[in-house]
């Protein structure tokens, strides 16, 4: 059995209330994923990548943001709702406050820092957010018939999380 190649398959997966919104490779890196939760009261965005600035006016309302963790390919596109509530885990809120506390979560030093601080700014459109909203382990947002659970899982950073999408099934 033949499996479609990346650049066949198609740019969205849908599954009950979740949209996958696939970046160009199917999300490889430096691309991503983003995943539209919609709700009966909203629609949950969760991981804002880079494949959203191809077509943003394509998008419906979105009523807020969730991300897994802080890096700069899960906020890639998150500079294009300034507006927007935004939630991450406790331990990765502070990468959202300055360019100078995202460059902290690596941990890079010199010569890599400087040029890594230009990637972020001109690739990955980095744009503070210091008004994010913490979340913590088991805590749930709920959009109205799906929630999204909060599991923390670090590792991959310190407060990354697997997103749980739970839904009321017909």
């Amino acid at each position: 059995m033949s499996h479609p190649s990346p650049e066949d398959a198609d740019p969205e997966f849908e599954r009950g209330p979740v949209r996958v919104i696939f970046g160009e490779r199917r999300g490889g890196y430096p691309d991503g994923n983003s995943l539209l939760v919609t709700g009966e009261r909203e629609t949950l965005l969760i991981d804002p990548a880079l494949g959203l600035r191809r077509n943003p006016e394509a998008l419906p309302e979105i009523h807020r943001i969730l991300l897994s963790h802080c890096h700069e390919d899960h906020t890639a596109s998150l500079s294009l709702f300034p507006d927007t509530p935004v939630h991450l885990h406790t331990l990765d809120r502070p990468g959202l406050d300055s360019l100078d506390a995202m460059l902290a979560i690596y941990g890079y030093g010199e010569p890599i820092e400087s040029d890594f601080r230009r990637v972020l700014v001109e690739r990955f459109h980095y744009a503070p957010r210091p008004d994010a909203q913490p979340y913590t382990d088991g805590d749930v947002f709920d959009a109205g018939g799906v929630r999204v659970r909060v599991h923390h899982a670090p590792g991959h950073t310190r407060g990354h999380c697997c997103l749980m999408v739970e839904w009321d099934e017909a």
